[in-house]
């Protein structure tokens, strides 16, 4: 890994958080966030719409979504007309405006998930920008989870690795176009998240980009193991949390002004607490191997 090692903030188990987006050698991005799950960038100020989008589109392929999901007027008024940034807030807890998707519950909340979860495909890495700080909370939590899928028993990896996991089914009833808008959410080929469900997944996975192994475990909405009893599956299911929710695996972000967060999405989950004030953040989408799929 090339970095200028003065300019390492703190270097993590796992997790890298550094001083400026020039402080890591550009072809050395994906494969730090791969080993890492999840880059830092701490910025002074915060960076402009379009020197982002740019730094993005330095790593991969950058997604626009569709005046279907966003309109016109609302991206110029939340992201300077720059599709590839989604402003996520919450009206009802800014007092104004329009909701963004990861608007979360009434209090801002959103729990443990990432992109890839029970869909076929979606981006590599999720990129977050923090533009206005809420008065309190909205820490953004990371999880590793390729970690502890090698600190467990051989024998229990194993048996992880033949397992294939059921979802709770999702007929999206939950959105609306004035609120998350989910249904008109497009993945890099158009196609819209109720297109891109599953409803089965292995539990282990390679990484599409290092091709090492790791929990793909988006344990909040896993119902069951094919071919597990209910029994079973609630005994090994409390082995993996046992596992991976451990400190040493999980990191807790307190966001400051110009930080911006690569992460990537099959090894590791993230979620957002509770927040007050009238936040704003960009989430963008990075695709690294689109021509694959």
């Amino acid at each position: 890994m090339l970095v200028r090692m003065g300019d390492i903030i703190k270097d993590k188990d796992f997790g890298l958080i550094v001083n400026g987006l020039d402080t890591l050698d550009p072809s050395k991005i994906i494969e730090t966030i791969c080993e890492r799950r999840f880059i830092c960038f701490k910025n002074k100020t915060t960076v402009p719409p379009k020197e982002l989008v740019e730094f993005y589109k330095s790593v991969g392929k950058v997604h626009q979504q569709d005046e279907e999901f966003m309109s016109d007027e609302y991206v110029e008024t939340y992201s300077e007309g720059f599709r590839e940034l989604i402003p996520v807030r919450n009206k009802d807890i800014s007092g104004y405006g329009e909701n963004g998707l990861f608007a979360g519950d009434e209090t801002g909340e959103i729990e443990w998930h990432c992109a890839n979860q029970n869909r076929v495909y979606s981006e590599e890495i999720t990129a977050f920008s923090i533009r206005q700080m809420g008065d309190t909370g909205g820490a953004l939590c990371i999880s590793d989870n390729r970690s502890p899928y090698y600190e467990m028993p051989e024998n229990l990896r194993f048996m992880l690795d033949d397992i294939d996991v059921s979802y709770d089914s999702d007929d999206f009833a939950w959105s609306t176009p004035t609120s998350f808008n989910a249904k008109k959410f497009k993945n890099i080929n158009g196609e819209a998240l109720p297109e891109l469900q599953t409803d089965s997944k292995p539990l282990v996975l390679e990484h599409p980009i290092d091709n090492v192994k790791g929990l793909h475990y988006s344990w909040p909405i896993i119902k069951a193991y094919h071919d597990y009893d209910e029994e079973e599956f609630q005994l090994i299911h409390k082995k993996i949390l046992d596992y991976i929710l451990q400190d040493k695996y999980l990191y807790s972000h307190n966001w400051e002004v110009g930080d911006i967060i690569l992460n990537e999405q099959y090894h590791s989950l993230h979620r957002r607490d509770p927040y007050t004030g009238d936040r704003l953040l960009y989430r963008s989408a990075i695709y690294l191997n689109e021509e694959d799929r």
